[in-house]
């Protein structure tokens, strides 16, 4: 069973029909759960957490050497949670309109698929 998002948590903001869009991209895959992650929707793959639902976008755990080599291309930043310091391997993807839901899903699938194989 889900976790209840209906009220907003402790976490940050976060869009519900961004969560509604990935909880069908993950339907039935093998192994992938909704969590939350600093009170915020999360997707976990074998327990272990590999995306969020985070403001306007996405946070999505890759490995490091590839989060690093991509912030700053085509909106992808560093995942810092409440303004804190960059979370490792992490990076963040504002997510507003159709075409970036494209791309966005790719790098949530290979999120999953490297949190997978940790």
């Amino acid at each position: 069973m889900a976790p209840d998002f209906s009220g907003n948590g402790p976490g940050a903001s976060w869009r519900p029909e961004l969560l509604d869009k990935m909880s069908l991209w993950f339907e039935g895959q093998r192994g992938v759960t909704q969590g939350t992650m600093f009170g915020v929707p999360a997707f976990l793959v074998d327990g272990r957490v590999f995306a969020c639902v985070w403001d306007d976008g996405v946070g999505l755990r890759l490995p490091t050497e590839a989060a690093q080599t991509v912030v700053g291309l085509q909106g992808l930043e560093s995942f810092t949670p409440f303004g804190r310091s960059p979370m490792r391997g992490w990076i963040q993807r504002d997510c507003i309109d159709a075409p970036e839901f494209t791309a966005t899903r790719k790098l949530c699938d290979a999120a999953c698929a490297y949190v997978r194989a940790l």
